[in-house]
């Protein structure tokens, strides 16, 4: 009996190393590699031979004791002891981005739990109770192994299980086959344009969008089996990708009419692994359009205007900069109440205003009234409708719970769009403050962009608060290279750190930039 309570109690130790290889992997997108590189890099980071050495030694000094009984009771309660310390210090811990417990996590646990068990079991038997005791506190650190057999025996299952979800998605489609699919997809962009396309085209017609960031094949087979409706007459899709062939699996899956790209960029290069490989991806979308079908491309983006689209369907293209664009805004003038631009389409000119802040937001209306032209919504329904457009949760949203202007943009930054933002940043009253982790998963260039972003970043900004000293160090270096003042330069952990400085030295008429907020496997 003492031995299944000593067995427990070191189960209830591995309980929240269990919980933060979970939170890991999930971050990681169930990816095994991103998890194993995460682990490595995290372990060059960390001091983990101070803490092996704080947990051994009682470990050690109690397997050396004579009496087996003692030794088990008295591990036993170190054990509980060690659980209650890491359960309380995270408890105390507010994750940025929490474990969200899904179907797949709980599935995953369990195996981890029986694994882990089974080692358990296999040390006792192999090593002794004393050698067992002796190394039960590098426990804590097999939940982070077990979670890659865990993975690879789930694998089957989680793949049985998604394809059952992906055919009864494909079925309910089938049903509503009279619907008009509208993908959008782009390096950056891409939930604004689909949230504003929403606003346009409801004007007219009964319209669904995937919801928040819904834009992976298991995200939309969710939003098509639990929200997708036959009363509904367009189908807004956002379609994302961070590997090569999962754009074309998504068109077709979905099969849209309609395929919007907003942008390409420097954005999950370390999949990707090239521009070029970025760009032939996202143009899958257009190019498997229907002959028939519509495909809305940004002329301003020297990315897409410079490729050749292999289909013959009709093209609109939009843009601010080339005049040659078959809708051109132009007249642009953003404040703190919002932006005032023209557009004109075949010749005719049109007024709009929006709360939207920024030149690429207009970018971002320009992709869904083309939509809504090719549909036949009158110009003045879709002036109002971009009147009424509110602003886009955490993508260049006002928000006035501060003492002072805040402007959030925190969530997945790129060197492109965190320039645009900071041109926004810069047409705002005040001092301009910027809060900024920087930028990840930019692969062989992440350093460099980090770096050069550190040196655009005064011609913008009076005051930088970094987050995360490792993750900012390129960003550092660059601020470095200006003639910016160093005691403007603050260094922060978290986020929330970040904001508690700002309550001190941002006066009421200055403007803050929240610019990305990294989730907890990248903020350190």
């Amino acid at each position: 009996m003492s031995k299944v309570i000593l067995f427990v109690s070191i189960y209830c130790f591995e309980l929240v190393s269990i919980k933060h290889a979970l939170h890991i992997l999930q971050q990681n997108r169930y990816n095994l590699r991103r998890y194993i590189d995460w682990c490595a890099k995290r372990i060059k980071s960390s001091n983990v031979s101070f803490a092996l050495m704080i947990w051994f030694i009682p470990c050690l000094g109690i397997a050396m004791m004579n009496r087996t009984s003692i030794m088990m009771t008295l591990m036993t309660l170190l054990m509980l002891v060690y659980s209650y310390v890491l359960y309380q210090a995270d408890h105390r811990h507010t994750a940025i981005l929490p474990l969200v417990w899904t179907a797949r996590i709980k599935r995953l646990s369990l195996m981890m739990s029986l694994l882990t068990w089974g080692w358990l079991y296999l040390l006792y038997r192999l090593l002794g109770i004393r050698a067992f005791i002796c190394l039960a506190c590098l426990q804590f650190f097999s939940p982070w192994l077990l979670i890659l057999p865990s993975q690879w025996l789930m694998m089957p299952i989680e793949q049985g299980i998604r394809k059952w979800y992906v055919r009864d998605a494909k079925r309910i489609m089938q049903k509503y086959s009279n619907q008009m699919r509208i993908g959008i997809t782009g390096s950056y962009g891409k939930t604004s344009v689909k949230n504003i396309m929403y606003h346009v085209l409801s004007e007219q017609f009964y319209c669904f969008k995937t919801p928040k960031s819904y834009n992976n094949l298991m995200g939309i087979t969710r939003s098509i089996r639990e929200q997708l409706k036959p009363v509904h007459q367009a189908f807004i899709c956002e379609m994302g990708a961070d590997h090569i062939h999962e754009i074309t699996r998504l068109a077709e899956f979905v099969k849209p009419r309609i395929g919007v790209v907003s942008a390409v960029g420097p954005q999950h290069l370390q999949t990707f692994h090239s521009i070029d490989n970025i760009l032939q991806e996202k143009m899958q979308l257009i190019e498997h359009l229907p002959k028939d079908g519509l495909g809305v491309i940004n002329m301003d983006n020297d990315y897409i205007r410079n490729y050749e689209i292999k289909n013959t369907c009709k093209i609109i293209r939009y843009g601010i900069h080339q005049k040659d664009a078959d809708l051109r805004a132009y007249n642009i003038i953003s404040d703190a109440g919002g932006t005032t631009f023209q557009v004109d389409a075949s010749g005719e000119s049109y007024t709009f205003h929006t709360i939207l802040l920024g030149e690429h937001n207009v970018l971002n209306i320009l992709a869904s009234l083309a939509v809504g032209w090719y549909m036949n919504i009158p110009w003045k329904a879709m002036q109002q409708a971009v009147e009424r457009v509110p602003f886009i949760e955490h993508r260049l949203e006002l928000n006035h719970q501060y003492p002072f202007t805040m402007i959030d943009n925190s969530y997945n930054s790129n060197p492109v769009s965190a320039r645009l933002a900071l041109g926004v940043l810069a047409q705002m009253p005040g001092r301009h403050i910027l809060i900024t982790p920087g930028f990840i998963d930019l692969g062989s260039v992440e350093n460099e962009e980090n770096r050069q972003f550190g040196e655009v970043i005064p011609q913008y900004a009076d005051e930088v608060i970094l987050v995360g000293e490792q993750q900012t160090r390129y960003i550092y270096k660059g601020l470095l290279r200006t003639e910016m003042d160093q005691s403007r330069i603050h260094v922060v952990k978290m986020t929330k750190d970040a904001l508690a400085l700002c309550r001190k030295i941002a006066a009421p008429s200055d403007t803050v930039l929240i610019e990305n907020d990294l989730p907890d496997a990248f903020n350190h």
